[in-house]
């Protein structure tokens, strides 16, 4: 089971939470919202997975069933690892546009105060 939530906009991933019964209970911006809800369900999904088989020389006498089952969990730790940092960074990006906007409006205020201030 890989974790396509980094694919998801935010409405999907509040839809799963709902699903899920998972709180929607954040007070913060889309982007870090979005991260919050995208970790809770990689949290949901790595709570809920399935009990690892114990494999022995009895039921896998070539090791192939162990060797398939250590790959499908290396695959799902990452797919989620991957799916909460791409979350994240996505967060940071627009976390970052938003602060260069209001570093826009701040310039643009200096200025006026200084062509005020010049003007006296």
């Amino acid at each position: 089971m890989s974790s396509p939530y980094h694919l998801s906009n935010l409405q999907d991933v509040q839809k799963e939470c709902s699903r899920r019964g998972i709180a929607l209970t954040s007070k913060t911006g889309k982007s870090h919202e979005m991260y919050q809800l995208t970790k809770a369900l990689v949290d949901d999904d790595i709570k809920n997975r399935e009990a690892t088989q114990v494999f022995n020389h009895h039921n896998d006498p070539t090791g192939k069933k162990e060797h398939a089952q250590i790959q499908s969990e290396y695959q799902f730790d990452m797919d989620n690892h991957r799916a909460v940092q791409l979350s994240k960074i996505a967060c940071l990006q627009r976390k970052i546009k938003e602060d260069e906007k209001k570093i826009e409006v701040m310039e643009k205020v200096m200025a006026v105060c200084l062509i005020l201030e010049g003007g006296r």
